[in-house]
This record gives structure tokens, C-alpha cells and sequence, in this order.
């Protein structure tokens, strides 16, 4: 899906900041992101139903041409006992007139008629057979491709119905932003346990949510990613460390500055060093408002920037974190390279 650069305000229903402890909130988010974000991508699903419909037009088609051949074969089959029961019934007309029984000549010939009309009733009573094994074989052959195909619609329209309805799920669930609404519930839920972790930094329970919290924000940047590399002009995100905290950026080279989400620069601890509210142009050339900081260490990969100038904004997109601008990228020379595993290729200037 495209960056959205609006700024959306957090949905009080959907937001995790409502749940009163850490392991409702996390609970809450794992439901959620197993709900919508995990499994087959709806337009990988989508692909597969028209695979699937494609190649059951296909066996249609030739599960009809296969019932044709075989119906001209029974027709074929049953031409010769029809035939020889028009014969039948032409020698059935010569029966109908019975000799003087006194009428011996007359009496052979009859008789004569009867047996070449019996000889012709046992040819064309073995010609039905043949014909009936014809037609067996072709009742069989259709009652067992209607019942494949009937087998193979139903998987299409399974497929059909459950892309029908994740999507009409998904929808609902991002209608109005909702969805960047749990994302930043899901970011706010990160800072909230970093800040308790900050008095309380050998608690193992606050640890483990950590972690969990951690895993689903990156199972949301994995998902973003593969819905970007799934567009023809799909944005190229990053996995950056913002001191210490493993964040996701859209690599944008026309953005002065780069930009996080309010949510992990209080996760980080820099909420309290936000400066003043500015505008700033991000993808699209659009802008934005957000409030300015300096970043004490930003890190892709084995290349480290300190003090980057930055802009705090709340996310625009499920999985994605801000902008990584020229703040960060002026310092290297970089190379944006979609088929190496790490995408942006950095070297100092």
C-alpha cells in the first residue's frame, strides 16, 4: 500500500494505551496481528483464486470436450442397432398377413420370414448390448467429471469466499486509519514498557514483554515490506537502529530530514528533548507538521551517524516508523540496490 503522509489521530477504541496492563496489551496486539497481518498476503490470496479459477475454466473446458467425444462415440455405438431394429420392424411387417394353414408353399414362406425375423431381433438385441455398454461407459465418464469439477468449484469458491472475506475484514479493520491507530497503540505499548524498564531495568516480566513487543513490531515491518515488494514501484524500508531500538525507515533521498514516529522517540527517551512544531516535505512532496530532535546515534547496518537531525510525527502506515532523509544519508555515498538483502548500500564520503 502506498506511504500515507496524513496525520492520523489515535483511535480511543482500538487503542492498546486503553488496556490497563502489559499482558492484556500485548495479548490484545498478538490477537490483532494474527487476525490481519499473518498468513497468505490478500493479494498473494487474490492471485491464487484467479490461478485456481483460471485452471478450472481450463479442466471445464476440456472435461467438455472429453463428454463430447465420448457422447459421439455412444452415437456411433447405438447407429447399428438402430439400424437393425428399422430392419426388425420391416420384417415385422411381412408378419402380419398369416397363411391358410392348408397353404404348404405358403406356410414355408412364413415360416421362413419368421426365422430371418428372429435371426435379425438376436442381431439387434446384440447390437443394443453393445450400444448400452457405450452408453454406460458415457453415463459413467460424465457422472465422474461433473463430480470432479464439482469437487474443484467448490475449492474455487472456498478460496473465493475466504478472500471475500478477509478482505472485506481488512477493510473494516483500516477503514479511517484504524489500523495506524493499533499501530500506534502498539508503538505507545513499546514506550510505556521501556520507560517501567528504565526503574525497573531487572524485571524478567517487563523483559519478556519487550521482547514480545519487539517481535510483533517486526513480524509488522516484515509484512510492510513484502506488501512494498510486491508493488511494481514499491517504497524501499530499512531496518535502522535508533540508539538502541531496532526501527523500520522508507529510505527517501528527497527528504531533508528524517522522520520517526512520536511513539519510539518517547520508547528511545528523547520526548523530553523535542523542540519546536515545524513543516517538513516527505514522499509525494507533501508536508507535514512534526516537532524537532536530534538523534544521539542512528545506525544502518555497520554505518553509525550521530546527532541526526530528525523530525518527530506520528506514523502514517501499519510496519513503518518515519523517513530515513538526507540527515542521515548526506554523510554517505549510498546505493539503493532492491535485490541485495540489505536494499541500501552505504560508504562513508
Amino acid at each position: 500500500m502506498p506511504l500515507r503522509t496524513s496525520i492520523i489521530s489515535l483511535c480511543s477504541v482500538l487503542s492498546l494505551q486503553a488496556q490497563p496492563s502489559f499482558s492484556a496489551r500485548t495479548a490484545q496486539a498478538e490477537q490483532v496481528i494474527e487476525r490481519f497481518y499473518r498468513g497468505e498476503a490478500l493479494d498473494a490470496l487474490r492471485e491464487r483464486s484467479n490461478r485456481e479459477i483460471e485452471a478450472y475454466n481450463s479442466r471445464a473446458k476440456l472435461v467438455n470436450a472429453e463428454q463430447e467425444q465420448a457422447k459421439a462415440r455412444m452415437e456411433a455405438a447405438q447407429g447399428p442397432a438402430r439400424e437393425a431394429y428399422a430392419q426388425l420392424q420391416e420384417l415385422d411387417k411381412g408378419l402380419k398377413d398369416i397363411p391358410d394353414g392348408n397353404d404348404q408353399e405358403g406356410n414355408k414362406r412364413f415360416n421362413a420370414r419368421v426365422q430371418a425375423r428372429n435371426a435379425q431381433a438376436h442381431r439387434a438385441n446384440e447390437l443394443h448390448d453393445q450400444a448400452q455398454a457405450a452408453v454406460d461407459a458415457y453415463n459413467a465418464l460424465v457422472k465422474g467429471k461433473q463430480g470432479e469439477l464439482s469437487q474443484a468449484r467448490q475449492q474455487v469458491l472456498g478460496t473465493q469466499a475466504a478472500l471475500d472475506a478477509r478482505y472485506a475484514a481488512y477493510q473494516s479493520f483500516s477503514k479511517g486509519g484504524q489500523d495506524v491507530a493499533f499501530f500506534i497503540g502498539l508503538n505507545g505499548l513499546l514506550a510505556d514498557l521501556r520507560q517501567a524498564l528504565r526503574s525497573r531495568p531487572t524485571d524478567a516480566e517487563l523483559q519478556k514483554h519487550l521482547v514480545s513487543v519487539r517481535g510483533l513490531r517486526r513480524e509488522l515491518a516484515l509484512w510492510a515490506m513484502a506488501s512494498q515488494a510486491r508493488q511494481s514501484n514499491g517504497l524501499v524500508i530499512v531496518e535502522v537502529l535508533v540508539n538502541d531500538e531496532p526501527c523500520w525507515l522508507v529510505v527517501d533521498t528527497g527528504a531533508m530530514d528524517t522522520i520517526l514516529s512520536l511513539e519510539v522517540v518517547e520508547a528511545v527517551g528523547l520526548g523530553g528533548a523535542l523542540g519546536k512544531e515545524n513543516s517538513l516535505v516527505v514522499v509525494g512532496g507533501q508536508r507535514i507538521l512534526g516537532r524537532a530532535l536530534q538523534i544521539p546515534r542512528l545506525s544502518v547496518g555497520d554505518q553509525v551517524q550521530v546527532q541526526v537531525e530528525a523530525c518527530a510525527v506520528r506514523p502514517c502506515d501499519v510496519g513503518i516508523d518515519g523517513l530515513l532523509g538526507q540527515s542521515f544519508l548526506k554523510a554517505f555515498v549510498y546505493t539503493i540496490d532492491e535485490r541485495s538483502p540489505v536494499k541500501l548500500l552505504l560508504k562513508r564520503r
